[in-house]
């Protein structure tokens, strides 16, 4: 249910579960309720926050022979919160992301896995060492070379299931693992 009120402001009313059996659930006799309420347990057990910050250090512009060539720098820190009650160990997969500036592929410039444990209402910081790519873009009849960094994917794994994501852009979430790495 939503109203609008006197001051433009839009109200929602939550809609609650009913207590009607679930098709298919009527052996176990759980209801709607029931169910929401099991899932919602459920989540808490394994709820593990994720965030992800960049670290960037652009040193500028060089002038290369054809053209001007560009280094970019990133590292990631990856924030870690624990809510659930146990400790849990999982495993981090992340990919620094590049764009190939002679074919324009999504191509890796940087991945790797790291171990880490959590203990119960605990937060952890884990930090990925800067990479660099270097770009010289195509300018007048020089073509272009090297590659340049396009974003991140970060996957957290619990017994080889993921309960964590994000990809910056949110697009590249497609590309995590299936990207060939930069040749240096």
């Amino acid at each position: 249910m939503m109203a609008l009120c006197t001051s433009g402001i839009l109200l929602c009313t939550p809609q609650f579960a009913s207590s009607e059996p679930i098709p298919g659930a009527a052996a176990s006799g759980a209801t709607a309720a029931e169910t929401d309420l099991e899932k919602i347990a459920h989540d808490e057990k394994a709820s593990i926050d994720l965030r992800v910050e960049q670290r960037n250090v652009m040193p500028g512009i060089r002038f290369a022979t054809h053209g001007a060539s560009r280094v970019q720098h990133r590292g990631l820190n990856i924030h870690l919160f624990n809510h659930s009650p146990d400790v849990v160990n999982l495993k981090i997969k992340y990919v620094i992301f590049g764009r190939d500036m002679v074919h324009h592929d999504v191509i890796t410039i940087s991945d790797g896995e790291i171990p880490v444990m959590i203990k119960p209402g605990t937060g952890e910081e884990v930090k990925v060492a800067p990479v660099s790519a270097t770009e010289v873009p195509a300018h007048f009849k020089a073509k272009g070379s090297g590659a340049s960094i396009i974003g991140h994917g970060v996957q957290v794994l619990n017994a080889g299931k993921i309960i964590a994501e994000t990809y910056e852009p949110p697009a590249l979430k497609a590309s995590f693992g299936k990207t060939i790495r930069l040749q240096q």
